[in-house]
């Protein structure tokens, strides 16, 4: 029964010493420059046939990968314009929330949602009154920057 047991743990850590190297040959496969990522990004936003979640699996590796990149907020608010320009209010919604936590005065995000938010806000979201008021907000920002 020892040596069984022994045996079983000799091709638990032999799989798991695989499974590592494995997995450490696939991301090294898979890994792609920050500049290649940022190429395929802008490519995906500028053809029209682009899926939303082709788009989006794109800005979501480049998170991933890149998370401390100088980067990182055009990324997200070309994420932004992409879903504010196929109508996809919760995808914009959600990289605009994020843009605006590496740039609260962002003025592009800020108008964006400050418009998609009242536009696409339902009686029945139980969040609603608080969409409004940060849509509210968001207005006023971008109208205290610009004078107006």
């Amino acid at each position: 029964m020892h040596s069984e047991w022994k045996l079983a743990w000799a091709v638990a850590v032999v799989c798991m010493i695989l499974g590592t190297a494995a997995v450490a040959q696939n991301a090294s496969i898979t890994q792609v420059s920050e500049a290649d990522s940022l190429k395929n990004i802008t490519q995906l936003f500028n053809d029209p046939a682009t899926p939303a979640a082709t788009f989006d699996t794109a800005v979501d590796l480049f998170r991933e990968a890149y998370p401390q990149s100088k980067k990182m907020l055009p990324v997200l608010v070309t994420a932004v314009r992409f879903h504010r320009l196929h109508g996809n209010y919760l995808p914009e919604l959600h990289y605009g929330l994020l843009a605006l936590q590496l740039d609260p005065h962002d003025l592009y995000v800020l108008s964006s949602l400050g418009m998609a938010i009242p536009d696409n806000v339902k009686t029945t979201d139980l969040d609603m009154d608080q969409r409004l008021s940060q849509a509210e907000n968001f207005d006023q920002q971008v109208l205290a920057v610009t004078g107006g």
